[in-house]
């Protein structure tokens, strides 16, 4: 595709897209175990108060007010972060936000305009593909707009060649597979966990249909929706020294992100006590190798420095590489291919039988090389195989299923049937 077709469908699609709505359980899970993983690097609970003490600091620090947002949207986590810097004391900065869509920069101007923060915020409309900072600049943020950048090298140069001494980079971002696919070992699992949720769960809701299995959509065949994802970690390691960093996700990712994590009610102690047994499962695997994260809050500098992080968790060891832990996990399973790659690979895995419509996220094409037999759905559900494995370590049991009203582990649930429609 055409880097101008990718630009014309990124704009239409973020056009009219509340860029920060998330489902309740997604609330839930963050306030409850994401603020612990920010408190134990950062000092705080408080997202905002991370950002805003962070990028104080640094144009603090550096004697330089501008912070270089890349990729701001509609600036409303810009505005949140400015007016929190203003309540702590830092009055000296300026957001110099970079962004693509011409209606994204109207909606931040119409949200700055006649407030106290109108000054301390300025739009750039530009590709940053042609970005060329014409000054240094005493910090940069970057907030879930990495995994939309094609040419990440060029920002990363841009970064390192223009950020002050003693500057900090912080970013906050999508760092798994290209276009939000599984790693196999990691869908291995989420694909043991689906044959065993109620049927109520499966229901997608941005397109409106039932999934009774787990695709492994390819989101980069849309606009730039994790086009170059995976890469974003290693070309950071390359580049930056890593003081401060939380990584986490992998198999809770599906069960609390806008397409399924709706099926799910906070207000259920069912829901809640799934989705908390699920976090504790994923963070050990992550601990363990065997699951690589998905997701990250970091601060990076020029210099180097001691590094602080959530489970003594290094940044090296959470770029994807050769992993015999993970081939030890599934190695019966044709899906297991424990190697990074600079580019997508395509899983074997069956798509569902209906297809995304043109703006949402296409299924990855098969592998074609013959040393990998695809798998029919009824390998999925052998005795033996990974998958059934994986879930009888999960526990994942009919027993389970059944406190919450199931007849069975994959039937529909009556306590759910009039939720999920």
């Amino acid at each position: 595709m055409e880097h101008a077709d990718r630009i014309a469908q990124e704009i239409s699609f973020f056009k009219d897209m509340d860029l920060n709505a998330l489902p309740a359980i997604y609330s839930y899970w963050s306030n409850k175990y994401l603020t612990e993983l920010l408190n134990e690097a950062y000092g705080s609970f408080d997202l905002f108060g991370v950002f805003a003490r962070e990028l104080g600091e640094s144009v603090r620090t550096t004697g330089n007010p501008t912070i270089v947002s890349i990729g701001s949207g509609d600036a409303e986590v810009e505005c949140a972060i400015a007016a929190r810097m203003l309540d702590l004391g830092y009055t000296d900065f300026c957001f110099e936000c970079l962004e693509l869509s011409t209606f994204l920069i109207d909606r931040a101007r119409e949200r700055v305009a006649g407030t106290r923060l109108e000054a301390h915020l300025r739009f750039v409309e530009i590709d940053l593909t042609q970005w060329a900072p014409a000054a240094p600049f005493g910090a940069c943020f970057a907030n879930h707009s990495l995994h939309h950048i094609v040419a990440l090298e060029h920002v990363f140069d841009q970064i390192r060649a223009h950020l002050a001494p003693n500057g900090s980079f912080l970013t906050s971002d999508m760092i798994g597979r290209n276009g939000h696919m599984r790693w196999p070992e990691t869908l291995a699992i989420i694909q043991a966990i689906w044959q065993v949720i109620p049927d109520a769960w499966k229901h997608n809701r941005p397109l409106k249909r039932f999934e009774r299995e787990f695709g492994n959509w390819d989101c980069s065949n849309f606009g730039f929706e994790g086009v170059r994802a995976q890469d974003i970690l290693p070309l950071l390691v390359e580049r930056f020294h890593f003081h401060k960093l939380v990584a986490w996700g992998g198999i809770i990712d599906p069960f609390v992100d806008r397409a399924f994590g709706h099926n799910l009610d906070p207000d259920i102690e069912f829901d809640r006590r799934f989705i908390d047994q699920l976090w504790k499962s994923n963070r050990n695997l992550v601990k363990l190798g065997v699951v690589k994260p998905t997701q990250m809050i970091a601060v990076m500098k020029n210099e180097p420095g001691s590094l602080v992080s959530f489970d003594d968790l290094d940044p090296a060891s959470c770029v994807r590489v050769a992993d015999a832990l993970a081939a030890k996990l599934a190695p019966e399973s044709p899906q297991c291919e424990p190697l990074y790659a600079g580019t997508s690979i395509a899983d074997d895995i069956p798509a569902t039988e209906s297809s995304p419509p043109p703006m949402a996220c296409a299924p990855a094409a098969p592998d074609s090389r013959p040393d990998r037999p695809s798998p029919s759905m009824a390998h999925i559900a052998e005795p033996g195989t990974t998958r059934l494995a994986t879930a009888k370590a999960f526990s994942w049991r009919s027993d389970f299923w059944a406190k919450r009203g199931e007849s069975s582990p994959t039937g529909r649930p009556t306590a759910m049937a009039g939720r999920c429609g």
